[in-house]
Parts: structure tokens; C-alpha cells; sequence
């Protein structure tokens, strides 16, 4: 039976999760650090100032934007920066006397936390950088109510690996207290 101490700390861990679900959706632009690094899938919006060549598209799953005149631009690995200047640096040899480019981070998809176990909405999650346990929780739609014991959190490394914890949720609570 549990305690009404250890009870009050999973309420209370439940409602921190749940706050935190509708801040922990899919990277929007404000919530990508300037360091993220673009992978396959990722949505950008790329703008040259004064020209109609903007852009709303995916990198490939190759990593790579197709760009009007330019083709395809290699773009994962590059910050948003990183790709703003590439681009500008290809029109401006072939097309432009002055290209002024803008990238933003619309939408990551490369980088994904998947969240199983006691959680309502179990799954894969775009991550725009290191989040808290907590804040997966929260994008899972926060703890299940007719959970189990078990909070499950796999991580998909760059290289392919996985990495994998899995939690009591008793142990959980008393490390949040």
C-alpha cells in the first residue's frame, strides 16, 4: 500500500507532468538552441532578402535541401547558421552580387526521445535539444492514470545506438522529493 507521503509526491509529480505537456511539443523556432544541428527530416524555412526564392521544406532522408538554382545544398550537421551561410555563399557565386540568407528551425524531426511505459500517450518525440525526464513525461501527455509501476525512456543516439532507462515510478518520486 502506499503511503500518504509517497502518494502527495506522485500527485505532485503527475501534475508537474501534466503542466509541463503543452510546453514540451515539437521544437518551435524560439525553443531550437542556436548550437542544434540539422538532421534528415527536419522542416527549415530558408529566406533570401529581396528575392522570391524562400523556401518552407524537409532535408532529405540524405540530409540535403533542395534549393531553387542551387540543387541540392548539403545541410545535416550544419547549425541553422552554418546552412544560411552555405547558401548564401552558393548564390552569391553563380547568381546574386549580395545574398542575404535567413534559415529557421521549423520542425525537428532527426532527433527523437520515445517515451513507453506509464505515460497516457506513449511514443517517438521530436527533441530540440537535452530534456529533463519530466519534460518527456510531459510531452507523453504526462502519466497515465491507469498506469503500472514502470516509466520506460529510450533515447536514439547520432551513431545509431540506442540508450534505454527504465524507472519505478516509486523510485522516481522519491528522487523528485
Amino acid at each position: 500500500m502506499t503511503s500518504p507521503r509517497a502518494l502527495r509526491r506522485l500527485l505532485a509529480l503527475g501534475a508537474a507532468a501534466c503542466a509541463l505537456s503543452a510546453a514540451a511539443q515539437p521544437a518551435a523556432p524560439a525553443d531550437t538552441p542556436a548550437a542544434y544541428r540539422l538532421g534528415p527530416a527536419d522542416r527549415v524555412q530558408v529566406k533570401v532578402a529581396e528575392t522570391e526564392l524562400d523556401l518552407d521544406a524537409r532535408l532529405s532522408s540524405g540530409g540535403t535541401l533542395a534549393v531553387p538554382l542551387l540543387g541540392d545544398v548539403p545541410a545535416a550537421g550544419l547549425t541553422a547558421a552554418e546552412l544560411a551561410a552555405e547558401i548564401e555563399r552558393r548564390l552569391e557565386a553563380d547568381y546574386l552580387a549580395r545574398a542575404t540568407v535567413t534559415v529557421e528551425v521549423l520542425e525537428i524531426q532527426s532527433k527523437t526521445v520515445s517515451v513507453l511505459g506509464a505515460v497516457a500517450k506513449p511514443g517517438s518525440y521530436g527533441v530540440p535539444g537535452g530534456w529533463t525526464l519530466l519534460q518527456a513525461i510531459g510531452a507523453a501527455g504526462g502519466l497515465a492514470t491507469d498506469r503500472g509501476n514502470t516509466v520506460r525512456v529510450v533515447r536514439h543516439a547520432d551513431n545509431g545506438l540506442t540508450d534505454q532507462i527504465t524507472l519505478s515510478l516509486d523510485e522516481l518520486v522519491e528522487q523528485a522529493a
